[in-house]
């Protein structure tokens, strides 16, 4: 019980200062490349877990899986694949939209999740559940109608997020519960090849010319602080993700970041004109 309250606790404070903190790099440091900002956490983890197990601090339950390509063709590549579609899709949708909106629109993600469990007999949800929800997202309806000036490609971006986060959070459950295999280990299968993931869209979509991979080197090596906390932040979020999940369930998690969304749209109320 002490280890999912803390979990919680770390997954509400997290969450929104690292959302905070990345929209303040993407605007405030001239860094327009939330793809290769949505990296530096999951490169954190990569690097992390894998030193954890190749220096013997945490020995593999299930060592089979290491040179598995059935368990990589299966389970780790489409886990990271939508792992980093969710961040990649989720950073860039705060290029055209607010905080405060694209907290508003990750609202709809239980819908979504609540489908997908139901579509892969992963779980049956409760008539209770499948009522919050539904309220939940006519609750979001309403208040995305007063965004006057809402951008299509930032809409589309994270509703992209949205379905890729509903398969990535059932997907999670799946392995976590049926192969119950650690968060480090899970961590070590699947983080290198989400980075690799970022890091190839990055240098295809945001990067593709050599002065634009210097200017990002260039506003690191000037600011570093800010990457570095955005690095460590991401790092807790994924760890307090998996474990909500794990003790919780893939829809209480969601539960979670709702009611964690609706505070931080709270919190940037005052941020903007009425």
């Amino acid at each position: 019980m002490l280890l999912l309250l803390s979990s919680c606790l770390l997954f509400m404070l997290a969450g929104p200062t690292l959302i905070l903190l990345n929209h303040r790099i993407l605007h405030d440091y001239d860094f327009p490349f939330p793809i290769a900002l949505s990296a530096l956490g999951v490169i954190c983890s990569a690097v992390a877990c894998r030193s954890l197990v190749w220096s013997g601090a945490v020995r593999p339950s299930h060592p089979e899986l290491i040179n598995s390509p059935s368990f990589f063709r299966q389970t780790a590549l489409p886990l990271a694949v939508l792992s980093a579609l969710t961040l990649a899709l989720g950073n860039s949708a705060y290029v055209y939209l607010s905080v405060a909106t694209c907290q508003i629109l990750k609202a709809l993600t239980p819908a979504m999740t609540l489908a997908v469990l139901y579509l892969l007999r992963v779980e049956q949800p409760s008539m209770m559940v499948v009522m919050c929800v539904l309220s939940i997202c006519l609750g979001t309806f309403m208040a995305s109608r007063g965004e006057l000036a809402l951008s299509g490609i930032g809409f589309g971006l994270q509703l992209g997020a949205n379905l890729a986060e509903a398969c990535r959070v059932v997907l999670s459950q799946r392995l976590l519960s049926q192969l119950q295999l650690p968060l480090v280990e899970m961590q070590y299968h699947v983080a290198p090849w989400q980075a690799l993931s970022l890091c190839v869209a990055s240098l295809v979509v945001e990067m593709p010319v050599a002065s634009q991979r210097a200017a990002a080197m260039a506003v690191l090596a000037a600011s570093p602080a800010p990457f570095v906390t955005a690095s460590l932040l991401g790092l807790g979020l994924q760890v307090a993700t998996l474990l909500v999940i794990k003790f919780a369930g893939s829809v209480t998690m969601k539960l979670l970041a709702i009611f964690r969304n609706a505070v931080l749209v709270l919190f940037q109320a005052p941020s903007y004109p009425s």
